[in-house]
């Protein structure tokens, strides 16, 4: 006879169920604006040239790169998984508050010193993040669930790029940085 498989309660706990929501609603309102960033660095700030978005991608991602690694440590050093839901929020929420900010950005050093904090932001609740959904994942089908978690954050990535370019095609990007960043806290 056939193995039934589980029922969705027992196969989605609650820790897996908040993360996939959290993660679909992070990736939809971020995914809004960042696909555009370098069409609103161009349009609204003045003076950014091909040379600034190059470099304002490049301290995101060395902010984000190098300084995950220091909070994994951190983490690893910290018994307990109170610590890691403590990081995934105060990174979701500095974010938030960064996406917000660009709203007012004026020049290109702003620019870049807010993506320095977002990618310190991600790197703050990055490993966090990964540690909680694996400790969720225990006993479970770890790489359907993996899987699952992969999707949701593409798909929910594809409906905020699609939404993105509507909304700021009708509002305007700042207009558009504000709702992400009320989205992401």
């Amino acid at each position: 006879m056939p193995k039934r498989a589980k029922s969705s309660s027992s196969f989605f706990t609650y820790g897996t169920r908040i993360l996939l929501l959290s993660h679909a609603l992070f990736w939809t309102s971020s995914n809004l604006i960042t696909p555009f960033f370098s069409i609103f660095f161009i349009s609204d700030i003045a003076g950014v040239t091909v040379r600034e978005i190059g470099i304002s991608a490049l301290i995101f991602s060395l902010s984000f790169g190098l300084l995950e690694p220091v909070m994994g440590f951190i983490s690893d050093h910290i018994p307990g998984l109170k610590d890691e839901v403590m990081f995934i929020i105060f990174g979701y929420l500095v974010r938030g508050v960064l996406f917000a900010s660009f709203a007012f950005a004026t020049n290109i050093w702003q620019l870049y010193m807010f993506h320095f904090f977002l990618g310190a932001a991600r790197a703050i609740s990055g490993p966090a993040d990964k540690v909680l959904y694996a400790k969720y994942l225990k006993g479970r089908t770890s790489a359907t669930l993996w899987g699952l978690d992969e999707s949701v954050m593409n798909v929910s990535s594809a409906l905020g790029a699609g939404l993105g370019g509507y909304m700021i095609s009708l509002y305007g990007f700042r207009y558009v940085f504000l709702v992400v960043g009320a989205l992401t806290v």
